[in-house]
């Protein structure tokens, strides 16, 4: 009855291109921000946020 195209259409319009909008326009600071504000950037460089404790923690979640 319907045309496997409209499948197609229907995964990529209702299932990636949300995720794609959400990644692209989601920003926590103005970019302005972030170049007046340097220090902004040490979490991630001093790995605060992910490590290997952190990595580890999410393994074990996902088997449990």
């Amino acid at each position: 009855m319907y045309e496997p195209w409209i499948y197609q259409m229907y995964n990529i319009l209702f299932t990636s291109l949300p995720i794609m909008w959400y990644a692209l326009f989601d920003f926590e600071h103005a970019k302005q921000i972030f170049l007046e504000n340097p220090q902004l950037y040490t979490q991630g460089i001093e790995n605060k946020l992910f490590g290997l404790q952190v990595f580890w923690s999410w393994i074990a979640y996902a088997f449990w």
